[in-house]
């Protein structure tokens, strides 16, 4: 910590962090949109709140690239599935992605069985698309058209910022004053 640039952030995130009041149940894909910080970085996982109403079911997830509208190609997907639970809860995935500051990114979840993700409304329109079918994990590249809705969907990417800047370190040697 004696040479970071302050504050410090650790384990900076981007995406909605918030655990939404309403839910819904899919077993489509669905991307969400969301911009990320003002700083480069690595995006190391993708956390997505979710339950299951009962037995277990299977989280998937991935990041897209967008086109000022819609989702287009696919950029990086998990490396291995999380278990949903009837417990509803932050579940996470890992991933590797190189992210550049100020971009927008669409992070992707795919659910199966009896469960259901959380959300809540958003003023933008169509932040989320949903995709009528697939088989799961499949991730389509490009996504393609889908079916936009107006929601914040409770998902987010942890990243590793990348260097910043070095602070400041005063030269504190004194060396002979030259005359003129």
């Amino acid at each position: 910590l004696d040479s970071a640039v302050y504050p410090v952030v650790v384990d900076p995130t981007f995406g909605y962090t918030t655990i939404g009041g309403s839910t819904q149940g899919t077993t489509s894909p669905l991307v969400c949109k969301y911009t990320m910080a003002a700083e480069n970085g690595d995006i190391t996982k993708l956390s997505t709140y979710a339950q299951a109403n009962a037995g277990t079911g299977s989280l998937g997830n991935a990041v897209y690239a967008d086109n000022a509208v819609d989702p287009t190609t696919k950029l990086a997907e998990d490396s291995g599935n999380a278990t949903i639970t009837t417990t509803a809860q932050w579940l996470d995935t890992t991933l590797a992605l190189a992210v550049t500051s100020s971009t927008v990114y669409w992070l992707g979840y795919w659910l199966t069985g009896d469960t259901k993700h959380f959300y809540d409304l958003a003023g933008a329109s169509s932040n989320q698309m949903r995709l009528g079918s697939g088989t799961f994990e499949t991730w389509p590249d490009p996504f393609g058209a889908g079916t936009g809705f107006s929601r914040q969907v409770s998902i987010y990417a942890t990243y590793t910022a990348a260097a910043g800047m070095v602070p400041y370190q005063p030269n504190y040697q004194r060396g002979p004053i030259l005359a003129q």
